[in-house]
């Protein structure tokens, strides 16, 4: 149970497999910018929570702040489920 568990939660969508899938889908001459901006959005994403979080914890407090970003997280964690 602990090594399912490990394997889903760890590496739900290989990095591999994504480029794979760009590699049929993007002409040859876009692919390694596409491959650019598919590997910006973690660190930007990140950058941007840090900053919209802590916006917004230091306008409404903490709690607010964390279901502020917590909903919307959980909306996309359902849409990536289907």
């Amino acid at each position: 149970m602990v090594q399912l568990l490990q394997v889903v939660f760890t590496n739900p969508c290989p990095k591999s497999s994504v480029s794979t899938e760009n590699s049929t889908l993007v002409l040859l001459s876009m692919r390694m910018e596409m491959l650019a901006i598919f590997s910006m959005a973690i660190p930007v994403g990140s950058a941007l929570g840090y900053a919209a979080g802590g916006a917004a914890g230091a306008a409404f407090g903490w709690r607010h702040a964390l279901w502020m970003v917590g909903a919307p997280g959980l909306l996309l964690a359902a849409l990536c489920t289907l």
